[in-house]
């Protein structure tokens, strides 16, 4: 298990968003409440969250680039494990009436929930910096944990975090589409996000297995179909968040 020492680089230069992507790894071990990501490429976690501040980055036997990170000093919000996140998306501990969109507005956040400490715990994904495609909380129909997005061009919030699973596009205003969203961090399931399974209505979302788990023993928010044979001995599933 790879271990990152927490160090945050200085005078580095900023490139352009990269059209790759990064995803919460929970196998890297980080320092105190900071996050662990893995990235492809030349992508770095910042470029799609900007409120992130990230050690340097550590080559994993994957290939891919290793960081841990931790929100930037100055927001009320905190990168916070508790939370219960268990899409792969990131959790955050808020005092008051803070939301972690308040310092940074791409993230896509569910419900806050209320900890003992009196701080609202949530769950937030992020997309590219480059894609059309941008957090909507007015998207109807996403329930539980799921995120609402609207994408003004022809790419879908699944180009920007290939770590969501969406559901099919309904009509908003003025030509955008608008999608209800979850994460699913598949880890050592056979289950996959899969857009082909036919009739998964409204905010359900497709899946497909290859072997005997299903979707909701990986994601337990999930509620899952009975599941059909796909044409190659998959099992498909249609899954809605709880």
């Amino acid at each position: 298990m790879l271990v990152l020492a927490w160090a945050v680089a200085t005078g580095c230069t900023v490139n352009a968003a990269s059209t790759t992507q990064c995803s919460v790894d929970a196998g890297l071990v980080c320092d105190g409440n900071s996050v662990g990501y893995s990235c492809d490429g030349a992508a770095t976690p910042q470029q799609n969250d900007s409120a992130l501040t990230c050690g340097a980055g550590v080559a994993e036997a994957s290939g891919e680039t290793g960081f841990c990170c931790a929100v930037q000093a100055g927001s009320a919000c905190t990168i916070d494990h508790s939370a219960g996140c268990t899409d792969g998306s990131t959790g955050y501990s808020c005092a008051g009436a803070e939301s972690p969109t308040d310092s940074d507005p791409a993230q896509a956040c569910g419900a806050g929930v209320s900890d003992n400490n009196g701080n609202s715990l949530y769950c937030c994904v992020t997309t590219a910096a480059a894609s059309s495609c941008a957090p909507d909380a007015s998207v109807a129909g996403c329930s539980g944990g799921s995120y609402g997005f609207s994408c003004t061009s022809t790419d879908t919030p699944t180009d920007g975090n290939a770590a969501l699973t969406c559901s099919t596009a309904a009509a908003g205003d003025n030509g955008s589409s608008l999608y209800c969203c979850v994460g699913f961090s598949q880890g050592t399931s056979s289950c996959t996000p899969d857009s082909s399974v036919v009739g998964c209505t409204g905010s359900s979302f497709g899946f497909s297995c290859t072997s005997t788990d299903t979707p909701d023993q990986t994601q337990t928010s999930l509620t899952c179909s009975t599941p059909a044979p796909g044409p190659d001995n998959e099992m498909l599933y249609c899954c809605s968040n709880n």
